[in-house]
C-alpha cells in the first residue's frame, strides 16, 4: 500500500519546502521538544499513553486547523478553547508555530470542506482582538472531556465503528442543512476529520473518505490516515515563514 512516513524530527521538518496555504488545506501543528511548548508536548505524549486507537502516526502532531482563505481577515478555522473560531497564523501563538500542510487533491471536496466548516464557526476574531467578538452566535464549547471520552471508549472496529461514524456524520449534516439547531462540540482533530469525511460523503467522492470514526481522531492518528492516501491527500510542505 502506498504511504509516506510521518515527520517526527525537527531536522525532517526543516527539509520540507515552504508553501502558501490554500483554502481547504489541513494544517498540523508540530511540537518536537518539551522546550518548545510544554503544554503541546504533554498533549503529544498523552496521545501515545492514553488513546488506544492512536498507535500509528507521530506524537509530534499536536493540533489541527483548516485553512479557509489567504489573504483575508482570517485564514484558518479551528476548534479551540472558545469553540469553533476563525483565527490567523500570523499573530498570537500561531505566529511561531511549526505547521505542516496536507492538501486534498480534489478541489470540490476541499471547497465544500471550507463551506461546511464555516457553518460551525460561531466566533470570529480580528487581527487586533484576541478575545471573541461580542454579539456573534456562541458556538459549542471546546469539548475536551467529551472528546477524550470518545477517543477512549468509542474505539470499536468494523460494523460498530461504521455505525457510530455514520450516526455522527448524520448529526453534522442535520445541523448544516438547518434541520437541527444542535451545534456539536468538537476537539481540534474531530472537527477537521468530521468536516472532510462529511464533504467527501456529500459529494459521493468516497475515495476521499478515510473511513475513520471522526469522534475518535487524535492528531497523530489522523496524520497516519492521511499518510496512507498520498494520491488523495498530498503533504505539500510547511507553512511559509513557519
Amino acid at each position: 500500500m502506498p504511504h509516506i512516513d510521518p515527520i517526527t524530527k525537527l531536522s525532517e521538518y526543516r527539509k520540507l519546502r515552504e508553501v502558501d496555504i490554500q483554502p481547504g488545506d489541513i494544517l498540523f501543528k508540530k511540537c518536537f521538544s518539551l522546550f518548545e511548548d510544554i503544554y503541546a508536548f504533554g498533549i503529544g505524549v498523552g496521545q501515545v499513553l492514553g488513546v488506544r486507537g492512536a498507535k500509528h502516526g507521530s506524537r509530534t502532531s499536536e493540533h489541527l486547523m483548516l485553512a479557509v482563505c489567504h489573504p483575508g481577515p482570517f485564514d484558518i478555522i479551528e476548534s479551540d478553547v472558545d469553540g469553533v473560531v476563525a483565527n490567523r497564523l500570523d499573530r498570537g501563538d500561531h505566529l511561531n508555530e511549526r505547521i505542516i500542510v496536507y492538501r486534498c487533491l480534489d478541489r470540490q471536496v476541499s471547497a465544500l470542506a471550507v463551506q461546511l466548516a464555516k457553518k460551525f464557526m460561531g466566533y470570529g476574531r480580528t487581527p487586533d482582538q484576541e478575545a471573541p467578538n461580542p454579539g456573534q452566535i456562541k458556538p459549542g464549547h471546546y469539548d475536551f472531556l467529551g472528546g477524550t471520552a470518545n477517543m477512549l471508549v468509542n474505539t470499536s472496529s468494523g460494523r460498530r465503528q461504521n455505525e457510530s461514524s455514520d450516526a455522527f456524520l448524520a448529526k453534522l449534516n442535520s445541523f448544516c442543512s438547518g434541520t437541527s439547531g444542535v451545534r456539536p462540540n468538537f476537539v481540534c482533530s474531530t472537527f477537521v476529520a468530521a468536516i472532510y469525511e462529511l464533504a467527501a460523503q456529500s459529494l459521493g467522492k468516497y475515495e476521499y473518505m478515510l473511513r475513520v470514526n471522526a469522534q475518535t481522531m487524535v492528531p497523530k492518528a489522523y496524520e497516519h490516515h492521511l499518510n496512507l492516501k498520498p494520491y488523495h491527500y498530498d503533504r505539500v510542505g510547511r507553512v511559509r515563514g513557519h
